[in-house]
Formats: structure tokens, C-alpha cells, sequence
């Protein structure tokens, strides 16, 4: 009779315990989470709408060869912590590396651009992101729901650019062996609303594959109030801004996938 007894209260009790566990919040009871991701981005758009994006090149010494803009990439960390089974909060920082082209401007001689090299972008970002999982899920793992807004300061890149201008009478090649492209010390500010659907899988107890599909809403700053004055540059802080703000507004779809540790 008393071993039934222990035994009834035995199972009572890890009945209860299970029963405590499963409204805990948390993969195996583990609320806090940071993730590390590879983000890929196809600027489908971004070509479709972008004036002779066939005509665009990539240098070679002080030559062009013909380049499409085919990917751009970054990465994210992000540091989450659950808050119950649904609920998830999340900071993350982002490094964003992109392509931009010359529009329309003129040069320093008012010459007009007749062949670019890409220009290369960087983004450095800080987004909060709220996480809300779907059905029957539980924070982090299983399908959720991912709505942010972050903050970027972009950055034009020192390299290697090449432009043709058709200046009269001749065609002039401008490279950095004599001329600055940009002040390379400037940012332009942008911002993002974010909505990303994204699916986490147990590895182990400790480990989770995430994979998500993203979308974004990018807004910079407008060049109204920036300085056309070219101070001795190829590109003027209006221009910069201008050619970021295109790029940032079409690029707008990106595929993120990586890794999550819990703890």
C-alpha cells in the first residue's frame, strides 16, 4: 500500500513539474538567445528600375569591365531573450555591404558621365525587434513573426572607381590617381521598418538553424539641405545621398540564414 502510494505521488509530482516547465517560457527552459546570420539580398528591383544598369562596369586598373549587380550581403548578431512562450525581445546590429551607380550628375567640368564602375556602400545598424511566434510555438524555436525598426549610418567605400566622362572635346578618365570620388568621412542616415518570417530548428539541446525570409522598407534621408558643392570631389554630399537613398529605397527583400545558441 505505501509503495503504491509513493509511487502515485512520485508520478504526481513529476506531472506537476512537467506541467510547470511547459508554461515556462523558453527552448528547454533557456530564455535568452543570440543568433549570428548571413544576409543575402538580390537587387531585383533595384535593377529593373535603375536607367542603364546594363551600360554599368566594374574597374580593372584604370579600364572597365562590363559587371552586373548581382548580390549584395551583410551580416546580423542579435541578441533575444523570451519573455514568455510567444513573446521574444531581440536587439540587433547589422554590417550591410551594397552596390550603388552614377545617376545623371555632371562632373567638376560639367562633363557627363558616359561609363561607372560601382560604387560600394557600407551600413552599420542597430534595430529592437519584437518576436512573436506562431501557433503552438515556443520562444525561440518553431515559426515566428518579426516586426523592427532600425537606424543605419552608410558609408561610401575607398576603392578602386573608375568613370568616363565626356568632356569636351575629349573623353577623360577620372581614378583616384587624380581626382577624390567622395568624402569618404561623411554618412547619410537611413532608417527601416522591418517584417521578417523566420523558422528556427533544434540542432541540440543547445544549437538552433534559422532561416527567414525578409522584408524591408528603407528610408534616407533626403538630400534637400546637403551641399551641391563638390569641394574638390567627383560627387557632392547631395549626390552621395542620392544614389545611397535610390539604392536603399529598391533594395527591399533579402534571405537570411544561420545560427542560434541558447542559453
Amino acid at each position: 500500500m505505501q509503495s503504491k502510494l509513493k509511487i502515485s505521488l512520485i508520478s504526481l509530482f513529476i506531472i506537476c513539474v512537467s506541467n510547470f516547465h511547459a508554461q515556462n517560457s523558453g527552448y528547454l527552459g533557456k530564455k535568452t538567445f543570440i543568433s549570428a546570420d548571413t544576409r543575402l539580398f538580390v537587387p531585383l528591383l533595384y535593377n529593373w528600375t535603375h536607367v542603364d544598369e546594363s551600360q554599368k562596369y566594374k574597374a580593372d586598373g584604370n579600364s572597365l569591365n562590363p559587371a552586373r549587380n548581382l548580390l549584395s550581403y551583410g551580416f546580423n548578431v542579435t541578441l533575444g531573450r523570451a519573455v514568455d512562450r510567444k513573446l521574444a525581445f531581440l536587439i540587433q546590429a547589422s554590417v550591410l555591404n551594397f552596390k550603388v551607380s552614377n545617376e545623371s550628375f555632371y562632373t567638376p567640368n560639367n562633363g557627363s558621365v558616359i561609363r561607372s564602375s560601382f560604387f560600394h556602400c557600407r551600413s552599420l545598424g542597430i534595430m529592437p525587434i519584437i518576436e512573436i511566434t506562431g501557433t503552438d510555438g515556443l520562444s525561440p524555436i518553431g515559426l515566428s513573426h518579426q516586426i523592427g525598426l532600425g537606424f543605419y549610418q552608410n558609408k561610401m567605400v575607398d576603392k578602386e572607381y573608375v568613370v568616363l566622362a565626356n568632356e569636351y572635346p575629349d573623353v577623360v578618365t577620372y581614378s583616384k590617381d587624380n581626382i577624390d570620388f567622395f568624402d569618404f568621412n561623411n554618412s547619410v542616415k537611413s532608417y527601416s521598418f522591418m517584417y521578417k518570417l523566420n523558422l528556427r530548428i533544434p540542432i541540440s539541446r543547445s544549437l538552433l538553424y534559422n532561416f527567414g525570409i525578409r522584408y524591408n522598407l528603407n528610408f534616407t534621408a533626403l538630400a534637400f539641405g546637403l551641399s551641391d558643392d563638390k569641394k574638390g570631389f567627383l560627387y557632392s554630399a547631395s549626390e552621395t545621398s542620392e544614389m545611397i537613398r535610390y539604392a536603399n529605397r529598391n533594395n527591399i527583400i533579402s534571405l537570411e540564414t544561420g545560427l542560434t545558441l541558447t542559453f
